[in-house]
C-alpha cells in the first residue's frame, strides 16, 4: 500500500492506493479531502475538484486512512 498527499486548496490530505482483487489498484481519500471537493449543496466545486474526485476510488474517515486493514474496511463497505 502506497501512501502519499493530495493537495487541494492549498491543504494536504493523506491518501493510499490499496489493491482490491476485484477492482485491482485504487486510490484511497478521506472523508475530510471529500467535504473540501464538495460545495455547500454537495456538488463539486469547480473543475480541479472534479478532476481529484475523479481519481479517488471511496472514502474513509480521517483515522481509518491509517488503518493497516484499509483494504478490508473498504471491501466490507462495496
Amino acid at each position: 500500500m502506497n501512501t502519499f498527499i493530495i493537495t487541494f486548496n492549498g491543504k494536504e490530505y493523506p491518501a493510499r492506493e490499496i489493491n482490491l482483487p476485484k477492482w485491482g489498484n485504487v486510490v484511497i481519500g478521506t472523508d475530510s479531502l471529500q467535504e473540501e471537493l464538495l460545495n455547500c449543496i454537495g456538488e463539486l466545486r469547480d473543475e480541479e475538484a472534479e478532476r481529484v474526485d475523479d481519481g479517488i476510488f471511496f472514502y474513509v474517515s480521517d483515522e481509518q486512512i491509517k488503518d493497516e486493514h484499509l483494504a478490508d474496511i473498504v471491501a466490507s463497505n462495496l
